[in-house]
C-alpha cells in the first residue's frame, strides 16, 4: 500500500486556533482541545459585548442627551445626535 500523509486540514486549523489564544493562560494557550473551547468561548463574549456596546450608546442618546441642550431645543425638538 502507498503510505498516506495525514493531517494537513487539522494541522492548519489547529494553527489558525493557536494564533487567536496568543495571550491565554495555561492550557488554554498549549493544549489544542482547550485553544479550541476558550478561542470559541472568547469570540463569543466579543460578540455579545459588541451587542451590549451599542444598547448602552443608544441608551445614553435617548435619556442622557437632552440634559445637554439649551431650553429652546428642548421645546422645539430639535436633538443633536453625535
Amino acid at each position: 500500500m502507498v503510505r498516506t500523509k495525514r493531517g494537513n486540514v487539522a494541522a492548519k486549523r489547529r494553527k489558525k486556533y493557536l494564533s487567536l489564544a496568543k495571550g491565554y493562560v495555561g492550557s488554554n494557550s498549549r493544549l489544542s482541545t482547550m485553544i479550541a473551547e476558550q478561542v470559541v468561548q472568547s469570540l463569543n463574549f466579543a460578540y455579545i459585548g459588541r451587542k451590549l456596546n451599542n444598547n448602552q450608546k443608544s441608551w445614553y442618546y435617548s435619556y442622557r442627551l437632552p440634559l445637554y441642550q439649551t431650553v429652546s431645543q428642548f421645546i422645539l425638538g430639535q436633538a443633536t445626535v453625535f
